[in-house]
């Protein structure tokens, strides 16, 4: 598959919000775009669309900004939940690549990721990329290459309202509620590579590139991740 622009992803180039569960790619050999790239899907939850000011309901098909008794519920909404989903490379290995630059100066992030490309507090579970990878590739200078995750940031309720709105949802001390859609988490995830496979950009990693504020766990809490057979990260 390849995409000329942004999102790109064997199953989903995009998703803002709702579950996906049990699904299974078969024989996926590549995937491409200039950002925002993944074996599954290309980008998930609400942080792309936030802008300067939070995001709108007119987007949802409403013309209000958010109030801060919605809050907890649109944030649910628009959180990614993707469970026992399954990338099956070709027997050579499947390659996912973001291909853009900022040689012109533009400065962005480009990010690439085994399974997804970039995570904004995506809850993923029981999902792998097996038989197999072979290489996930960003900007030497600028990108972000992981082996099942690119990036993975917050982005639940600081991009789906304003500033005041978030402060006045801290004072009602409904914290503890909003820190559910804020930490993306990453259960029982699992990639393999083939033999030689590896992952390369500006800021490289075996299962996630660059990893913020997040909670990644097996199902006995002993290891982070599964990486079985990786070579080289440069």
């Amino acid at each position: 598959m390849k995409q000329k622009e942004n999102y790109a992803g064997g199953a989903l180039g995009e998703a803002v919000g709702g579950d996906v569960d049990t699904v299974t790619l078969n024989q996926v050999k590549s995937v491409s775009a200039k950002n925002r790239v993944g074996g599954f899907i290309g980008c998930a939850g609400p942080g792309d669309l936030a802008g300067g000011n939070g995001l709108t309901l007119n987007l949802l098909g409403l013309n209000n900004l958010l109030k801060v008794e919605n809050l907890l519920s649109v944030a649910e909404g628009v959180r990614v939940k993707i469970n026992e989903a399954h990338v099956n490379g070709i027997a050579g290995g499947m390659t996912v690549q973001a291909t853009g630059t900022n040689s012109n100066g533009e400065v962005v992030d480009y990010t690439a990721g085994g399974f997804i490309g970039r995570s904004n507090s995506c809850e993923i579970i029981k999902s792998d990329v097996k038989k197999i990878l072979k290489e996930v590739t960003a900007n030497d200078t600028d990108g972000f290459a992981g082996g099942f995750v690119g990036s993975s940031q917050t982005g639940g309720l600081a991009d789906v309202a304003g500033e005041a709105d978030v402060k006045a949802l801290l004072n009602a001390n409904k914290l503890l509620g909003a820190v559910t859609y804020l930490l993306p988490s990453y259960t029982e995830c699992t990639v393999t590579y083939v033999d030689k496979g590896g992952v390369a950009a500006d800021t490289a990693g075996g299962f996630v590139g660059n990893f913020r504020v997040e909670r990644l766990t097996t199902k006995a809490q002993e290891k982070v991740a599964i990486i079985l057979s990786i070579i080289w990260i440069m």
